[in-house]
C-alpha cells in the first residue's frame, strides 16, 4: 500500500518527505505502548494502521479531529485489514466519520471478501 520514491513515502496517492531509507529496507513495527497523542491539527499526514478489532483505539482520533474547531489541513490515512464486511468492527461508525471529514482517507483490505463486498468495491 505504501511505496518509497526518491526520499518520499507515497500512500493513497499523496506523498510526504520521510526519513532516510531505501526501497526494501526493513521497518520495525512494535506493539502499542506509551502515550499516543497525534495532533488534531497540523500539516503532516497521520497514518493509522490497524487489523481487526485493533481499529478501536484509532476511532477516537478522527472523532477528535471532527470536533476540533480548527479542523485538519493534512490527510489522515486509516488503513484497516479484516476478513470482510461481517467481521468489520466499527465500520458504520467509521463510515459516518469518512463522510464528515474531508481529509480522512480510508483504505480497507478484506482478506476473505464475500460477493457483496466485491460488488461494493471493499
Amino acid at each position: 500500500m505504501a511505496e518509497r520514491h526518491e526520499g518520499y513515502c507515497t500512500l493513497g496517492g499523496d506523498r510526504w518527505r520521510s526519513p532516510a531509507g531505501q526501497t526494501g529496507d526493513e521497518v520495525l513495527i512494535e506493539a502499542p505502548s506509551g502515550v499516543f497523542t497525534p495532533p488534531v491539527d497540523g500539516a503532516r499526514p497521520v497514518p493509522l494502521i490497524a487489523n481487526g478489532i485493533g481499529i478501536t483505539p484509532f476511532v477516537w482520533y478522527p472523532e477528535a479531529v471532527a470536533a476540533a474547531p480548527s479542523g485538519r489541513a493534512a490527510p489522515i490515512y486509516l488503513l484497516h485489514g479484516c476478513r470482510g464486511r461481517h467481521d468489520h468492527p466499527l465500520s458504520d461508525r467509521v463510515d459516518r466519520l469518512a463522510r464528515n471529514i474531508a481529509g480522512l482517507r480510508r483504505i480497507t483490505a478484506y482478506s476473505r471478501p464475500e460477493a457483496h463486498d466485491l460488488e461494493a468495491q471493499r
